[in-house]
């Protein structure tokens, strides 16, 4: 048993960030979970049918604005995400008020992750300006000692690796509201 599965952890972020938004005005704020990425033509022209982990939309203020979360805790090749993007955007410019994230755990590769986060700040920015790499769990970094943790389901409320994880998925979801709220600005590496 894992401690997070990715589609659990899918879950989590979208529920955390349709919540946030609600509080903070944002009424029509809806997420979903393995969301189609491309427009039914580029499927077609492409010939695959991507999904992406989290999608949300919400107006605020009268501005519309859309946002992707793509989740990579261990994967092999975690430029596939940006690289659907940039694929994507390069055929279907973004809307003013869309964002990209690439949420990338220390779990992975490090130099996979170093590519993916280069990929997405770099080459996906020519035709997303709004794309940022962020860290996902970073207190967890060995992959076996991840992968003997108890499921988060069965973790006691109020238990500490409990806390560890909640606290972590809210600090990583927070640094999305703030740079699609216009709270703050992240750097290159998603830190603020």
């Amino acid at each position: 048993m894992v401690l997070l599965a990715e589609s659990q952890l899918d879950k989590m972020i979208a529920n955390r960030i349709e919540q946030e938004l609600k509080r903070r005005g944002a009424e029509d704020a809806a997420t979903w979970t393995q969301s189609p990425t491309f427009p039914p033509q580029l499927e077609e022209t492409v010939g695959c049918r991507p999904k992406t982990n989290v999608k949300f939309e919400f107006t605020l203020q009268s501005v519309n604005r859309v946002g992707w979360v793509e989740v990579e805790l261990k994967r092999a090749d975690p430029s596939a995400n940006p690289l659907k993007f940039h694929i994507l955007y390069k055929n279907n410019p973004p809307m003013e008020h869309e964002y990209f994230f690439s949420a990338l755990s220390h779990l992975l590769d490090p130099g996979r992750r170093n590519l993916a986060t280069y990929f997405t700040e770099n080459i996906l920015r020519e035709v997303m300006p709004r794309a940022y790499s962020i860290d996902i769990l970073p207190e967890f970094r060995d992959r076996n000692e991840f992968n003997r943790l108890p499921n988060y389901d069965t973790l006691p409320l109020g238990g500490s690796l409990r806390r560890t994880v909640d606290a972590s998925m809210n600090k990583s979801v927070n640094k999305v509201l703030r740079v699609i709220l216009g709270d703050a600005q992240i750097d290159r590496t998603g830190s603020e």
